[in-house]
């Protein structure tokens, strides 16, 4: 007789069990044979393994039954029947906790006392027996030249990532013979510490290397630029760089010359360093960059590109004018072929809007987050309320936009001490009245009046949110009018805006 179970296609239980909570599935794989030798690959995919505890910057063990744990823990996953079964693992420092012993205190007799690296050497004796590993994230682990080779020798993987690492003290690792060839390769240096951030860009793969984030001291590129290879298949890059010379940061980036989407950021508080847009577009400099993610500083070389049509711009602290991006456009050829444009100010109003509309006229879509200071008055967010108001019969909206989102946000005034009396009265924060809110109905038929391709809207004031959106079926609106309501309300937006 045919079971139940059988006259479900395994691939239809297979799409069911992927789409199960890792606690469901471990149910449903104890109740039937067949279930568990369907789900053991989804069971068994992830490994997470804490090889000692972390005091600090000072690895030490816990207590002798949690090493023990661990120690037959990594055997069973590193058993033939299940090692070539994992997909993914992590690899991080046991998390503090409150009733552990560290290893001040006496085993029994029948235990060696072990090395604090005792479980991290075991793992990177066990890597390689993991074949169809593909995804492994090291934090905090104590780097040596046998765990460099491993790394190199695994067959199947593709994403690294490498987060506050250190070279074990005294070793040193030789790195000629070595080649990884990971397609996706994120780094995060931990400050003051040998990390051994240099050692890593000269063996990736150019061949096999698509994506590439590095978060480091950027001194660390003059140190490599003579054995960095030029990765001309990478299309995503994410680096933290400042360089003195402007020149030096364009020899960085001419190093990536498939980049679509680029992300930069400071390296502290200092400012990019950059030569003129002319000397950028010479150097042959992100020749098919499509979009990208960063400070108004580099945006006039950004800029220049013919290729961009995404930008995401921010500003530094103290320097989110409109003037100050708009001084960035000045001598560059307009208008724009931008698409999609998300930017921050600290200030904002209808002559910022229009010049944006001026300048980029072929925006579908626009984000705008302005991060402004409340003022100890009775209507904290006036400016968000009189540009909203206003907002109904201003003519700078671009037609074109499918999608557009103005976001207030105010940082409120905290007083240490109470406020001191003005005319002889005490002003204290508080929020709009109903009557003084802007016709959220008016203002979205006036911009779906101005906007005939507008499928998403999103007008938050602070204390009041409109969210608008067209669906194949209908159309969908929500509303808050109160300090209340808004929060709930603007994280379920900024989840859409996120996704749809």
């Amino acid at each position: 007789m045919t079971s139940p179970v059988d006259q479900v296609p395994t691939e239809l239980w297979l799409e069911i069990f992927q789409n199960l909570p890792f606690d469901s599935l471990i149910a449903v794989s104890s109740t039937h044979r067949a279930f568990y030798n369907m789900s053991r690959h989804l069971v068994f995919a992830h490994f997470h393994f804490h090889p000692y505890a972390s005091a600090g910057t000072t690895p030490e063990l816990p207590d002798v039954e949690h090493v023990r744990r661990a120690h037959a823990r990594l055997c069973f996953w590193s058993s033939d029947n299940i090692a070539a079964g994992v997909r993914s693992c992590s690899v991080t420092p046991w998390s503090a906790r409150p009733n552990s012993r560290p290893y001040s205190f006496s085993p029994p007799p029948s235990w060696t006392l072990p090395s604090v690296f005792q479980l991290l050497d075991l793992f990177v004796a066990r890597l390689d027996w993991f074949t169809g590993l593909m995804q492994l994230y090291l934090r905090d682990v104590y780097l040596t030249q046998s765990t460099m080779t491993k790394l190199c020798s695994l067959p199947a993987l593709t994403d690294l990532h490498i987060h506050m690492c250190s070279i074990a003290g005294g070793a040193y690792i030789d790195t000629t013979s070595l080649q990884l060839r990971v397609s996706v390769f994120e780094f995060t240096r931990r400050n003051g510490m040998d990390d051994g951030c240099t050692l890593w860009l000269p063996i990736l793969h150019p061949e096999t290397l698509r994506k590439l984030e590095v978060s480091a001291n950027p001194i660390f590129f003059n140190k490599v630029m003579g054995t960095l290879p030029r990765f001309h298949r990478v299309h995503t890059l994410t680096l933290t760089m400042d360089l003195d010379k402007g020149v030096d940061n364009l020899r960085v980036l001419s190093k990536f010359p498939a980049v679509q989407t680029l992300s930069l950021s400071y390296w502290r508080n200092n400012r990019f360093a950059w030569s003129n847009s002319d000397e950028a577009v010479a150097m042959g400099v992100l020749p098919v960059l499509k979009h990208y993610k960063g400070y108004f500083p580099s945006l006039r070389t950004i800029l220049a590109l013919p290729t961009l049509r995404r930008l995401e711009a921010f500003a530094l602290l103290g320097s989110g004018h409109p003037a100050n991006f708009m001084q960035q456009l000045i001598g560059l050829p307009t208008p724009f072929r931008l698409t999609v444009l998300q930017i921050s100010f600290e200030s904002f109003d209808h002559d910022a809007l229009l010049l944006l509309s001026i300048h980029f006229p072929q925006l579908a879509q626009l984000r705008l987050d302005i991060h402004a200071r409340e003022i100890a008055q009775s209507d904290t967010n006036l400016q968000a309320t009189i540009f909203f108001k206003t907002l109904a019969y201003s003519p700078a909206v671009p037609s074109t936009l499918e999608r557009l989102a103005i976001c207030w946000k105010f940082t409120p005034i905290t007083y240490h001490v109470p406020p001191v009396p003005v005319d002889g009265k005490t002003w204290e924060l508080s929020h709009p009245n109903l009557h003084d809110l802007p016709d959220l109905q008016l203002l979205r038929d006036s911009l779906r009046s101005r906007c005939p391709r507008l499928t998403f809207l999103w007008l938050d004031g602070h204390d009041f949110v409109l969210h608008w959106r067209k669906l194949p079926h209908g159309e969908v609106e929500k509303s808050a009018v109160s300090i209340h309501q808004a929060p709930p309300l603007r994280q379920e937006i900024s989840d859409l805006w996120d996704l749809w």
